[in-house]
């Protein structure tokens, strides 16, 4: 739900969603909703550029790499690349511009090695409009 509220820009119950999703995810123990909910966190964190809830911190980094840590875990690589390119999307927006190209570069090849085409295209894509 978080992910459809921030695609429909309402960052606001995108973190309400999210923070429901990290909490079930504490719960649960597993990594691959830690994985999850850390994502969406980071990218509704990137949208708000604040946490609304102080105690939780409001650098999106620590976050993504949580959910990369995570995904590791489990060695989710599909997981991997596409948490690596919405951090890279994050580090774009708040002015990281050269660090996300080289990050998305990664990605490309993490996507073209699983034969992923279509976000390896969209990687390329969004390196582009980086630059």
């Amino acid at each position: 739900m978080a992910v459809i509220h921030l695609r429909q820009g309402d960052a606001k119950a995108a973190w309400g969603q999210a923070l429901k999703a990290l909490e079930a995810s504490e719960k649960s123990g597993k990594p691959l909703q830690r994985g999850y909910a850390n994502r969406i966190m980071g990218e509704v964190i990137t949208e708000l550029k604040e946490s609304p809830e102080p105690p939780l911190p409001s650098d999106p980094d620590e976050y993504f790499r949580t959910a990369l840590a995570a995904f590791r875990e489990i060695n989710a690589e599909a997981e991997l690349a596409r948490t690596m390119y919405a951090h890279a999307l994050s580090m774009a927006a708040r002015g990281r511009r050269m660090i996300a190209a080289r990050k998305l570069q990664q990605v490309m090849i993490i996507f073209t090695r699983l034969g992923m085409v279509d976000d390896a295209a969209r990687a390329a894509e969004a390196q582009l409009s980086v630059i």
